[in-house]
C-alpha cells in the first residue's frame, strides 16, 4: 500500500473512532431525554417533590421559587449562547464499559456561522466542519468538500447535541419544575454558573460563562458518561476562521 493510501486509511479509521465516541454520547443523551419522558408519563407528570416535602435524607427540597429562578437563569443563558462570539478549546471524554476515550476540539462561533476543529491526538491532524450562511465544508487531509448551505452533516453528532444552543434549549425546557442544582465554579480561568439535573439515574449538567458562553456540558448514567470542558477561551474570531483552509471540491445541490 502506498504512503498516501496508508495515511488516508489512518485518517478514516480515526473518523470512525470519533463517530463511535459520538454514538455513545448520543445514546447517553437519548437516555436523558427518555428519563424525562418517562417521568412525564407517571402520575401527574411531575416527579419532583413539592417545596414542603422532604428527601430520603430528611432535608427539605428547594423552594419552588428557587427552582424557578434556577430554571429561568439556565434558560436565559442557553438562549444567549446562540449569540456568542468566541473561539473555545475543549477537552472531551467518553466512558463506557470501563473504557475511556479522550480527544480535543476547538469550536468557533458567531451568529449564523460556526466551525468545529477536531484534533487527532495520535497524528495531530485536524478535521474541520465549517457552517456559514452560504455553504458548509468538511475539511480533512488538506482538502475540503463544499455543500450548499445546510447540506453537509457535522461528522461529530455530539457537537449538535451537547454544544448546539437550540438542542440544549429543547432539553432544558423539559426540566422546568424539576429540582435544578445551581453552583459557581471557575473553568478555563472564567467564572462559571453551573446547573445540574438528576433524574431517573441520569445526571445532566451545563456550565456557562457570561452571556451564554458554554464552558462545560456533561451527562452521566449507569451505562457511561460524557463530558466536554473548556480549556481556553478567546472572545474574538475573524472572517478567516470561517473560510475553508484547503482547496474546495463543491458538491452540487441535486435537488435544485
Amino acid at each position: 500500500m502506498t504512503e498516501q493510501g496508508t495515511t488516508a486509511n489512518g485518517r478514516w479509521r480515526w473518523l470512525v473512532g470519533v463517530l463511535s465516541v459520538a454514538l455513545v454520547a448520543s445514546l447517553l443523551m437519548m437516555a436523558a431525554c427518555s428519563s424525562d419522558d418517562d417521568d412525564e408519563e407517571d402520575g401527574d407528570g411531575d416527579s419532583s417533590p413539592t417545596a414542603t416535602e422532604s428527601t430520603d435524607e430528611g432535608d427539605e427540597t428547594p423552594d419552588a421559587t428557587d427552582r424557578e429562578d434556577a430554571a429561568s437563569l439556565l434558560e436565559a443563558l442557553t438562549g444567549e449562547s446562540g449569540e456568542v462570539v468566541a473561539k473555545v478549546a475543549y477537552d472531551f471524554s467518553t466512558t463506557t464499559d470501563g473504557t475511556t476515550s479522550t480527544s480535543s476540539m476547538v469550536i468557533y462561533s458567531r451568529p449564523g456561522e460556526s466551525r468545529t476543529d477536531l484534533v487527532d491526538t495520535d497524528s495531530g491532524e485536524t478535521t474541520s466542519f465549517i457552517s456559514t450562511e452560504d455553504a458548509t465544508y468538511l475539511c480533512t487531509g488538506e482538502q475540503c468538500i463544499g455543500y450548499p448551505a445546510g447540506g453537509g452533516v457535522n461528522p461529530v453528532p455530539f457537537v449538535s447535541q451537547y454544544a448546539n444552543p437550540s438542542a440544549i434549549a429543547q432539553l432544558v425546557a423539559g426540566y422546568r419544575g424539576i429540582d435544578i442544582d445551581q453552583s459557581e465554579e471557575e473553568i478555563a480561568g472564567l467564572d462559571a454558573t453551573c446547573f445540574s439535573v438528576a433524574q431517573a439515574g441520569t445526571t445532566v449538567s451545563w456550565c456557562y460563562g457570561d452571556e451564554g458562553l458554554l464552558l462545560r456540558s456533561a451527562t452521566e448514567s449507569a451505562t457511561g458518561s460524557f463530558e466536554m470542558e473548556a480549556t481556553e477561551v478567546d472572545l474574538e474570531v475573524s472572517d478567516a476562521d470561517f473560510e475553508p483552509p484547503y482547496p474546495v471540491t463543491t458538491i452540487p445541490n441535486i435537488g435544485q
